[in-house]
């Protein structure tokens, strides 16, 4: 399979690179990546850069969105309804991140706003490893999520080769999870990043 990590870190690269090739990983997406140009490959991954953008508001994220390129990957982090609702419509936005930030201005209007614009929520891997309770209200919204059929993609935020995740294994807890195929959850590692991916220009 040919798997697409939503997120991870710049450090140790090469180790990075190397793991995630052998786990399956055709592309990882580079979120702190000052000096990497749009998109580059090592040890026969694609690294694409991607850029988060935390906004409090709409005026504040248009004002970031405008500074952004057009083959750059973009994850909003929206800290206020208005910039979540503004995320959810705007074409140069990729992906809206669901953290335990987020959470509560990404509500069923927001879902359904994402929905009509085909807008993945993304989902960093590590809230799994969160408390019973964090993770009890972040399930509940990937189950309206799931439900409505908006798109999930999954990113791991790591940082070291360790903190790398089999895509098969999260798959199948996440199904157990929300109540859905594997395959389902699979998607969000296959089908729906690569779209970005090819709408950005990147060759895989």
């Amino acid at each position: 399979m040919s798997y697409v990590d939503f997120g991870v870190s710049s450090i140790e690269l090469d180790k990075l690179t190397l793991i995630a090739r052998r786990l399956g990983y055709r592309a990882l997406l580079i979120e702190d990546g000052e000096s990497l140009v749009s998109s580059t490959r090592m040890n026969g991954v694609t690294l694409v850069k991607k850029q988060v953008i935390t906004s409090l508001n709409e005026v504040e994220l248009r004002k970031a969105l405008s500074t952004t390129s057009k083959s750059i990957v973009v994850s909003v982090r929206p800290l206020g309804v208005s910039a979540a609702r503004l995320a959810a419509r705007d074409s140069r936005v990729d992906a809206v991140v669901l953290d335990l930030e987020t959470l509560n201005y990404i509500d069923k209007q927001q879902f359904s706003m994402m929905k009509r614009f085909s807008k993945p929520v993304e989902l960093p891997l590590k809230l799994i490893t969160m408390g019973e309770r964090a993770l009890a209200k972040v399930i509940r919204r990937l189950i309206y999520a799931a439900h409505i059929e908006v798109p999930i993609v999954f990113s791991s935020k790591a940082s070291d080769w360790s903190e790398l995740y089999y895509p098969k294994s999260i798959a199948l807890l996440l199904s157990q999870m929300l109540s859905l195929e594997p395959v389902v959850m699979l998607s969000g590692f296959i089908t729906i990043p690569r779209e970005i991916l090819v709408r950005k220009g990147v060759k895989l």
